[in-house]
């Protein structure tokens, strides 16, 4: 009987260990689906935080770069001009360029300014303005006064102005 027992506990042993096999077997098989469902759910959520970035991103281009159109960008700078005696003799609009985001809007301008102060007290105005403007490019000319050679009349600049719209 007891050789009965012995190999009957056996069958049960190895019956068992199988059975313990198969269960280990399917559920490291669960696990390794659920490994990849996570690194699948972080790619996800790594890619809906890239997303929410640039949603911000654009957002903050919305607020900084107002839709508006070329008549305000010219009403500001000439508001600003007359605000600090400087003389516009030429205002030349420039084709837009079209950006990814935003369009550039530019002139070129030609104005007279009694000095340099005057001229610096523009120029920060329009830093200042609400809306982004950028000097690409700033030529200056001393205008001589009828006098003589060493008298100066004033200045004479030209400067090619940028503001930029948000692209809907």
């Amino acid at each position: 009987m007891p050789k009965k027992n012995l190999i009957l506990n056996v069958i049960v042993l190895i019956i068992l260990v199988l059975v313990i096999a198969w269960v280990y077997r399917f559920q490291m098989k669960n696990y390794a689906n659920l490994e990849l469902t996570k690194a699948s759910e972080i790619k996800k959520s790594e890619v809906i935080e890239v997303i929410s970035g640039l949603e911000k991103r654009m957002l903050a281009y919305k607020k900084i770069l107002p839709k508006k159109e070329i008549n305000t960008f010219v009403n500001t700078i000439t508001d600003l001009a007359g605000k600090y005696r400087i003389k516009i003799d030429s205002m030349q609009p420039i084709p837009e360029e079209v950006k990814d985001y935003y369009i550039q809007l530019s002139v070129n301008l030609g104005i007279a300014a009694s000095g340099y102060h005057q001229l610096g007290n523009f120029i920060s105005a329009l830093e200042r303005a609400p809306e982004i403007f950028d000097i690409d490019v700033i030529e200056v000319k001393g205008q001589e006064s009828a006098e003589g050679a060493g008298a100066a009349k004033g200045l004479t600049v030209t400067l090619k102005v940028s503001t930029y719209i948000y692209k809907e």
